[in-house]
């Protein structure tokens, strides 16, 4: 049997009981959550990789995307996207590919 000591009426309470609702109120919450998330969504600085330009071990990304801008390098990923104007266009036909369907209807 354990037990834990009550900070409201300052008694032992049995833990394999259900905590008496008198004694309950000093769980409840002073301020009021912004979300229903039970805690912030934070994203890590850390990643653990070799770069590909130097071989070096970087365990940070703002390290690292430092090295790769130094190095002239672009970070595929990252980058907004535009809107694409989706106007049709007439389609020019290369030489080349006027050639080979020539080509493949004089042969049937």
């Amino acid at each position: 049997m354990s037990s834990r000591l009550c900070r409201v009426c300052e008694g032992w309470h049995d833990l394999s009981q259900p905590w008496p609702r008198a004694c309950a109120n000093h769980f409840k919450r002073t301020t009021e959550a912004r979300s229903s998330l039970p805690r912030p969504m934070v994203i890590s600085d850390y990643v653990d990789c070799d770069s590909p330009v130097s071989g070096e071990r970087f365990t940070s990304k703002a390290e690292l995307r430092r090295h790769y801008r130094a190095n002239g390098m672009v970070e595929v990923g990252n980058e907004t996207i535009k809107p694409r104007d989706n106007d049709e266009e007439d389609i020019k036909i290369a030489p080349i590919e006027r050639e080979v369907a020539q080509a493949i209807e004089s042969l049937s």
